[in-house]
């Protein structure tokens, strides 16, 4: 099964919430159900990850990479 690292930015709870005119009605979570759907469809695990602050993207969008082994 392939794993699918999804980074979410700052302030996307505010989807659906926000001017619908201008930035729809589809919510957060709308978005979520969405990608674990498409994920269980293509057989793929998706781990969702929403930091707070710079220094947790920054481990978030590392850490993956750090801890896969090197040839």
């Amino acid at each position: 099964m392939k794993k699918v690292l999804v980074l979410n930015g700052i302030n996307l709870n505010m989807f659906g919430k926000r001017d619908p005119k201008q930035y729809a009605t589809t919510t957060l979570a709308d978005i979520d159900n969405m990608l674990q759907t498409l994920a269980r469809e293509r057989a793929s695990s998706p781990s969702v990850f929403r930091p707070t602050a710079k220094e947790k993207w920054s481990n978030a969008s590392t850490k993956p990479f750090m801890t896969r082994s090197m040839p």
